[in-house]
């Protein structure tokens, strides 16, 4: 059997689930090219004290429809800006300065796009949510997400599973897709054991 926590949670009560992150995303839809044309994570890479603030809260920016085209309708673009949660608390609920910070930032990320990203007939807003439980928490937490190599997929928080049982998902390495693949192959590894 392969389990995530909350499943492993549900089997046995005793344990704490691991502290969740929230996480907002805002998705804008525009016509005009986007300002990257490679599939690449844009990472802000302010300092401490800068970034994740109100005046700097995009904490990544990707477009989807530059990985894949029908990620958008024909002719359009997709853009998908990722706010930490402490940022998103910040703003508590007021999504209109929200989308105005967030065009801020991307304006000055994109200088030759700022006319048309701050322009919200240009770049308009699609939707804004905020997920909850987005993913485990990696610092600060008494059971932060491991960033050495993932934890052993047979034990928990030092107790051995049940026979049969193995734990999977970014709580057992980092908290990313590629930890929680990752936690895959440890956990496929150990399971064949």
């Amino acid at each position: 059997i392969m389990s995530t926590i909350d499943g492993y949670a549900n089997i046995n009560s005793d344990i704490d689930p691991p502290v969740e992150r929230s996480v907002g995303c805002l998705y804008y839809g525009f016509e005009t090219d986007a300002p990257i044309d490679e599939p690449i994570l844009v990472l802000n890479g302010a300092g401490r004290g800068v970034r994740g603030t109100k005046t700097s809260p995009i904490n990544n920016v990707c477009f989807p429809s530059v990985i894949c085209d029908s990620y958008a309708p024909s002719g359009c673009n997709l853009c998908s800006v990722s706010i930490l949660q402490d940022v998103m608390d910040d703003f508590d609920g007021n999504n209109d300065e929200l989308d105005r910070a967030a065009r801020s930032q991307l304006a000055e990320w994109f200088p030759s796009h700022a006319e048309a990203i701050l322009d919200p007939s240009k770049w308009v807003l699609k939707a804004t949510y905020r997920i909850s439980n987005a993913q485990p928490a990696q610092f600060g937490v008494p059971y932060p997400a491991s960033v050495n190599k993932g934890r052993d997929a047979a034990t928990f928080r030092g107790f051995k599973l049940p026979d049969g049982m193995v734990l999977a998902g970014d709580h057992m390495t980092t908290a990313s897709l590629n930890g929680a693949l990752g936690s895959g192959i440890i956990a496929g590894d150990a399971a064949c054991k």
